[in-house]
């Protein structure tokens, strides 16, 4: 779901790619291995069967992303080499990408094991990396 705080009004999801697929450098064979690779993304519909999002620039998004297209959420590719000051607002402010517990708690409230409502939880998130942000960088 797109997280649940807005940049200049647009909410943005993060997708990351499928970083296991590659030719070693070291095979015999890296032209069979290149041509499996170029296969599987080009042509076995992998994304298509798992709703995944495909690898190729000029392919539409997969249906069940159509409500995100939709609402103008914004799909961004976590940089981890440039997220210094976003791991460090995640680590303060306990909420974030990298450090998913509180989505724990968002299942709790939603079956009824943690009390609370939606909108004081999305609340406490909301201040909680504000909080943060404030911080990070003085």
């Amino acid at each position: 779901m797109p997280f649940p705080a807005q940049v200049d009004g647009t909410f943005c999801a993060v997708v990351g790619p499928d970083y296991n697929q590659a030719v070693n450098i070291h095979s015999p064979h890296k032209e069979a291995a290149r041509a499996w690779i170029d296969w599987f993304t080009d042509n076995s519909g992998y994304d298509k069967d798992n709703l995944a999002i495909s690898p190729l620039k000029d392919a539409p998004l997969p249906e069940v992303l159509k409500p995100y297209e939709e609402a103008g959420v914004k799909l961004i590719e976590l940089d981890d080499s440039a997220g210094a000051e976003e791991k460090l607002i995640d680590d303060q402010s306990e909420v974030g990408i990298y450090k998913p517990d509180y989505r724990q708690d968002l299942v709790d409230l939603a079956r009824g094991a943690r009390k609370g409502s939606l909108d004081g939880f999305l609340g406490d998130l909301g201040r909680k990396w504000a909080a943060a942000q404030k911080t990070v960088g003085s």
